[in-house]
């Protein structure tokens, strides 16, 4: 493992960037926020939102509720105050989406843009595919609520009665010739500071009407005309297991130097937790255990253990045994009274329908530590669209099997090690590990080919996949393939980055490619990953992106170009002819068909043949 770290060491920025499911938004210059670092919030035009964002149906932030539990808890928090399991793996704390001082600043299409469209400054994905529009209103909505309490509407309605009603009508219909109706998509497009704002110091011919008016009035009453064009808003009664207006319980008590982890267990399939169910809390001093309890939880789920001790340098985890499957948080640090507070253990359902799985993307790098080694790293980016997590049908088999190629060697995989989690096949390794719901499971690998000039490359796809992108250096070297589109080349720290993608590829067909050429290698070192690799793996972070954007429009007029000088239909096919011709010699080999000898000679021949068609 320790040669593997040293692989991959410099290439851990890029493994933060792909722990979301999506890669949407634009590259940032630096990964890590400088100190003190505020992103700026850019407002949309009026004309925009109303054009292409207002929702179709009021926004239901009870649905929202269970939206945010499958895709925004883990990194938010139970009460969105960026607190979930995932928060420690991210270079800067998420946003304090449950604060009503942080919230009141942002108007509602604003966060459904940020939900839609992601943010990369803060290494947040989009969900304009994953999600479907009224989910994302749903989820905005239900934002919205977080942090906001029944009081403050019941107390923000007795306003609008005594202040707006005269005006705007009982049920803010609005009146002819005295004040517009108050229902309508425009106030999503308003903050509650610009609502504020309106009710202090009036818009048009609407006098000032609140100018004094407490401070705490006017935000009520701004957070009761918001909920006019809600579904269930705020300060209502919640029903789902993400209970945000339960605080956790007050375990309170003489005890002034009372250390505690709490927390809480909540299912994420949607359904009861049993009764009786125990967390279990662990210490360790570097790699020793040293202490463990188990309690169980209470009838919502929430846990606390109270006297924990705290020496410098322990260690602490919780897991739940649920149904034979073992969750786990992330590790706390002793002492530290944020992460010991507040935890969260999502379980699941399992089912056992691995079809269900695909990868939303695999990249693959291809880099060469010697002139006579190509070293290949792999990575899925998977997604599991249910609400439950997908296992095997039997404990200890796989849930997804990788194939590798013929002559692979030095197999490292990240997170585990062979005869662990991940498990060897006859053909390559699996992984024993549930699929979670969601597209936050990541599975990185690498090993090492004979190079001698050129290698026919192939894989069978475990699964399907949605987009493939591929890069490698592109001095000296190409690839070649009637399966990837050449997406042009990324100048990167003074070296040139060829990139290549295609569509989606089906579970069990093969993706063939011929790398070809001779690399140019400034350090023969060979265990290790150099600068630019590292940062031409963090373009990857944008090849989506790039060529949704930059590099479909570059391929479009490559195709444009080719349409206004075509290509012999005659050279298309003798390329096909002569690739299908190796595939099918390479199965008859290893089938045991055709003689060692035989084999090379032919396939030596093939290869001469191909290397002329591709010319």
């Amino acid at each position: 493992m320790k040669e593997f770290k040293n692989r991959l060491y410099k290439t851990s920025i890029v493994l933060v960037f792909l722990l979301i499911s999506g890669c949407s938004g634009s590259l940032v210059a630096d990964v890590t926020p400088p100190p003190g670092y505020q992103p700026t919030i850019y407002p949309q035009s009026t004309a925009y939102v109303q054009a292409e964002i207002s929702p179709l149906l009021p926004p239901d932030s009870r649905a929202g509720e269970d939206v945010y539990s499958q895709n925004c808890l883990a990194c938010h928090g139970i009460d969105g105050k960026g607190n979930g399991n995932r928060v420690e793996s991210l270079p800067s704390p998420p946003s304090m989406l449950g604060s009503l001082s942080y919230s009141r600043k942002i108007a509602p299409v604003i966060w459904y843009q940020t939900i839609t469209q992601g943010r990369m400054d803060k290494l947040m994905p989009g969900f304009g595919t994953s999600l479907s529009d009224r989910q994302r209103w749903d989820v905005t909505a239900y934002l919205l609520s977080l942090d906001i309490s029944a009081s403050q509407m019941s107390t923000g309605e007795a306003v609008y009665r005594q202040t707006c009603q005269t005006c705007h009508g009982e049920k803010a219909e609005g009146i002819s010739g005295s004040g517009p109706e108050l229902t309508g998509a425009d106030q999503l497009q308003r903050s509650l500071n610009d609502t504020i704002n309106i009710i202090t110091f009036g818009k048009n011919t609407m006098p000032a009407v609140g100018k004094d008016l407490p401070d705490e009035q006017k935000i009520n009453a701004a957070i009761y005309v918001r909920s006019l064009v809600m579904t269930n808003p705020a300060g209502e009664e919640k029903s789902s297991n993400v209970e945000n207006k339960t605080p956790l319980p007050d375990f309170t008590d003489d005890r002034d130097h009372d250390s505690k982890i709490t927390g809480r267990v909540i299912n994420g399939s949607g359904a009861s937790l049993p009764t009786g169910l125990l967390v279990t809390l662990t210490g360790f001093d570097s790699d020793q255990e040293k202490y463990t309890q188990s309690i169980p939880v209470d009838i919502n789920g929430y846990f606390s253990f109270h006297d924990v001790p705290v020496p410098e340098g322990r260690i602490y985890q919780l897991s739940v045994l649920y149904k034979d499957i073992l969750y786990s948080s992330t590790p706390i640090q002793a002492g530290n009274t944020t992460a010991m507070e507040n935890q969260q253990i999502t379980i699941y359902e399992p089912i056992t329908d691995t079809a269900l799985i695909k990868a939303a993307r695999m990249h693959i790098f291809f880099e060469f530590p010697k002139a006579n080694v190509l070293r290949v790293i792999q990575l899925f980016v998977l997604s599991n669209p249910t609400k439950n997590l997908i296992t095997s049908a039997h404990a200890g088999d796989p849930v997804i099997t990788f194939q590798l190629p013929d002559g692979a060697s030095n197999l490292m995989v990240k997170g585990g090690s062979l005869g662990g989690r991940f498990v060897s096949t006859s053909d390559g390794f699996g992984d024993t590990q549930g699929i979670p719901p969601g597209t936050g499971t990541q599975i990185l690998f690498s090993y090492d080919l004979p190079y001698d000039k050129d290698l026919l490359f192939y894989i069978k796809l475990p699964l399907n996949i949605d987009v493939t992108n591929i890069m490698l250096p592109s001095e000296g070297v190409t690839i070649k393939s009637s399966q990837l589109n050449t997406a042009g080349e990324k100048l990167i720290q003074n070296t040139e980055w060829r990139i290549y993608s295609s569509g989606p590829l089906t579970s069990g067909s093969r993706l063939d490619l011929l790398v070809s050429g001779k690399p140019v290698i400034d350090d023969p070192q060979a265990d290790e990953m150099n600068t630019n690799l590292a940062v031409g793996l963090l373009a990857v972070v944008v090849v989506s992106v790039f060529v949704i954007i930059a590099i479909l429009q570059e391929i479009g007029e490559k195709k444009a170009a080719k349409k206004q000088k075509p290509i012999p239909p005659k050279d298309i096919s003798a390329q096909n002819t002569v690739l299908d011709a190796i595939i099918a010699l390479d199965d008859q080999f290893k089938a045991g068909q055709i003689p060692p000898a035989a084999y090379k000679e032919r396939r030596e021949e093939l290869l001469k043949r191909l290397q002329e068609a591709l010319a």
